[in-house]
């Protein structure tokens, strides 16, 4: 059994072994590999970010409250995958400060940057920038004698960083985290909670590996850019970022969603309209788009990874099934079918896994999906040169990926008073093997729910019926259900069927 060591530095206190030498002078660090900067956080925390002369943006002093307003590291630590697991605190703030304290003799860093944020004098223009920063991205990498490199595979960090090295850290959201949405993170996660979400003390606990990404970047629009046409990249490096997505573009059923990837750019998440879905107009479909470069340095073939998380709670709120089957085993390739589009057919398509996540171990109770070997493929497209001619230029397809349940719900009635379906669900007979189950969703931020009732599917009429009443639902807005359809195998009601939610007009 790996035990767990928990190794921290008390500055001036601990020399560590391995990094001092028999001298007492510490090792030469190799150099900073400043092709991938990090900035320190005090810049960062400036009015004005750069020098206008080619390029500049808001920093956090042009926000209003400033740098006390925005999200901080609230701890850093690294966790060393060796025969022991030994943990390592880098960075400390019991106080919540601003800038945390670096512990001891790391260097290892985080730093905390606005995206989109207008800078002094500077009209907010939507798409361009705003007074509040519609994103918030968190970049890890180490510093030394006053530089810093967010290239984490590099030579030189305290403690050492390798691609199997864990990272951990948590962030307080401090008065933005009451418009979180969806996270991306540039690594390979193992443990995500956020807690107090939508609220100003919501904090993220974050654990993740690090991951190769094509550099330099390209491609960043969120949501991912169909057309962009990078098919290389000059190389990659060892990376971890988290990006945070602070405006209202997606419905709040989604907040706390977190994907990520590796040999990619960026990737993001849209999804068939909530509203919608809830009145049958359409049906609910999530999609992942990501962008990624076809080759490393003009020669290697680049076959990346990513990954979405969904919670209990998203699977409540958008596809209606209750997180007490969520939880159930075989549930995800039962309810869920996962397409691809662009990402490679027959012997080169892609891996698809989903993983069940538990929040003992992994933070938040849900399903890991994860599309591996990924095959880029080239489409030919017309591009527009300044002379006006149109030739023809090769261009990736930037893959897209769909999750939605698997069988069609059936036709379904929802009053404030009681749900009626009607239809044959599949492996749904007249001997009276399936029901309905019928249970309040109580909000769109969490995976509370209230049952309703329950009743057998019968025969009506050449097709299948079923009936739920209950006392009426007050209020002024429609309440949202979870109407779920289930079969009874060996006498045993365990076998999803579909679901969905309704509004109760």
């Amino acid at each position: 059994m790996r035990t767990k060591l928990s190794r921290v530095f008390v500055a001036g206190a601990i020399a560590v072994a391995g990094l001092v030498a028999a001298s007492g002078e510490r090792l030469v660090h190799a150099a900073i590999n400043n092709a991938v900067p990090l900035q320190a956080q005090s810049e960062l925390d400036q009015e004005t970010i750069g020098d206008c002369s080619s390029w500049c943006a808001g920093g956090w002093g042009a926000m209003e409250g400033g740098v006390n307003a925005r999200p901080f590291i609230k701890e850093l630590s690294t966790l060393e995958m060796s025969a022991e697991a030994v943990e390592t605190s880098v960075l400390s703030n019991a106080d919540n400060e601003p800038i945390p304290e670096q512990v001891g003799e790391t260097n290892v860093d985080a730093t905390v940057s606005a995206i989109n944020l207008c800078r002094p004098g500077q009209t907010e223009t939507p798409g361009q920038c705003y007074e509040t920063p519609n994103r918030v991205q968190i970049n890890f990498g180490w510093r030394d004698r006053g530089q810093g490199t967010g290239d984490l595979g590099s030579d030189g960090s305290i403690p050492s960083i390798e691609a199997d090295t864990e990272i951990r850290v948590t962030i307080a959201l401090n008065t933005l985290g009451q418009s979180l949405r969806w996270s991306y993170l540039e690594g390979t996660p193992t443990y995500w909670k956020v807690n107090n979400i939508g609220q100003e003390d919501a904090t993220i606990e974050l654990h993740f590996k690090p991951a190769l990404k094509p550099w330099p970047g390209a491609c960043s629009q969120i949501p991912v850019n169909p057309t962009c046409e990078t098919t290389s990249a000059d190389t990659q490096y060892l990376m971890g970022s988290l990006l945070l997505s602070l405006d209202d573009t997606l419905d709040p059923i989604f907040t706390g969603a977190l994907f990520a990837g590796e040999g990619i750019f960026i990737g993001s998440l849209e999804a068939a309209s909530p509203s919608q879905t809830e009145t049958g107009g359409q049906v609910p479909q999530m999609s992942y788009g990501i962008a990624a470069p076809r080759m490393i340095g003009g020669a290697r073939i680049n076959s990346p990874t990513f990954q979405a998380f969904l919670s209990d709670q998203a699977i409540l709120n958008y596809f209606g099934a209750t997180p007490d089957v969520a939880a159930s085993s075989g549930f995800f390739n039962t309810a869920f079918s996962v397409g691809a589009t662009g990402a490679g057919t027959g012997a080169n398509a892609p891996t698809i896994e989903a993983s069940r996540w538990v929040g003992e171990a992994n933070g938040t109770d849900g399903w890991l999906i994860t599309i591996s070997d990924i095959a880029l493929s080239m489409v030919t497209t017309p591009d527009v040169s300044a002379n006006r001619l149109q030739p023809l230029a090769r261009a990736v397809r930037n893959p897209r990926f769909t999750v939605k349940n698997k069988n069609r719900a059936p036709t379904i009635s929802a009053s404030r008073t009681g749900v009626v379906v009607t239809g044959i669900p599949q492996g749904c007979t007249n001997n009276r093997n399936c029901r309905i189950v019928v249970s309040r969703i109580s909000s769109k931020t969490g995976s509370r729910f209230t049952d309703l009732g329950i009743a057998t599917l019968v025969p009506s009429g050449g097709s299948l019926r079923a009936s739920v009443s209950y006392p009426r639902i007050a209020g002024t807005t429609a309440p949202r259900l979870s109407i779920m359809v289930q079969r009874k195998v060996n006498n045993r009601w365990n076998t999803y069927v579909t679901s969905v939610v309704r509004r109760a007009r």
